[in-house]
């Protein structure tokens, strides 16, 4: 008995049914969908230029410090999550978000006044209103009153980077009442309640202006602040 086989018509038809668009749509489906995927994630590793230019955007537009937070901080925040939002790729969102909650952590809601005085002093000491040609230390005032009643208690904080300036040359003069929620900021010749746009603020501006913004509470202690210097006074 002779077999006639037609294996080059089988071949091509085998081909042809390989090819055919329903069997390539899902292959072709797949690998797209893979290269896609591999393509994003290469822009996003260790070494590629979007991620050193977030690093640099990130470093020269936000700030690095408590001093620099606040409110703006959660805004920010939540506007580069919702630009994300929409992105497929779940673990890139979620490293990103995380990252960025870590950095813009917010002030805490409540602090000491000697702490305030601490940071201020820290932030004083390398700033450019100080007069690192004689100044050793900042000033520091604060006043204590009572209104009408025991229940409206208030306090003022008086603040300059040089020593002995009166109280109403202060840098910073800040108004708080006795929740120790400040009501009222004035930074150099800036009250706070009358404008509406701020310029850049840096190291001590930028702190109380977070505090004040931000509703952060400063606890009334008595403080000694008479024997405040900066850590390198001996220096000048």
């Amino acid at each position: 008995m002779q077999l006639d086989i037609n294996i080059e018509g089988i071949v091509a038809d085998s081909v042809a049914a390989a090819l055919s668009p329903e069997k390539l749509q899902p292959i072709i489906d797949k690998n797209v969908e893979s290269a896609v995927t591999s393509a994003i994630k290469e822009q996003f590793s260790y070494n590629s230029p979007f991620k050193k230019l977030l690093e640099d955007s990130l470093a020269g537009a936000m700030p690095t410090k408590i001093a620099g937070l606040g409110r703006y901080g959660d805004l920010v925040l939540k506007t580069v999550s919702a630009m994300i939002n929409d992105y497929q790729e779940q673990a890139l969102r979620q490293t990103i978000t995380e990252k960025l909650a870590k950095v813009l952590e917010p002030l805490p809601a409540r602090i000491k006044l000697s702490e305030l005085i601490d940071q201020l002093t820290r932030a004083f000491e390398d700033s450019h209103l100080r007069d690192k040609h004689g100044s050793e230390a900042p000033t520091f005032i604060i006043e204590k009153g009572t209104g009408y009643s025991s229940t409206s208690e208030y306090w003022h904080l008086y603040a300059d980077a040089n020593e002995g300036v009166d109280k109403y040359s202060c840098q910073v003069q800040m108004a708080f009442n006795g929740e120790g929620e400040c009501y009222s900021l004035r930074v150099g010749e800036t009250d706070m309640k009358k404008s509406l746009i701020v310029g850049s603020a840096y190291g001590a501006e930028a702190l109380v202006l977070n505090l004040y913004t931000g509703g952060t509470k400063v606890e009334y202690e008595q403080v000694y602040v008479g024997d405040t210097r900066y850590a390198n006074a001996d220096g000048y």
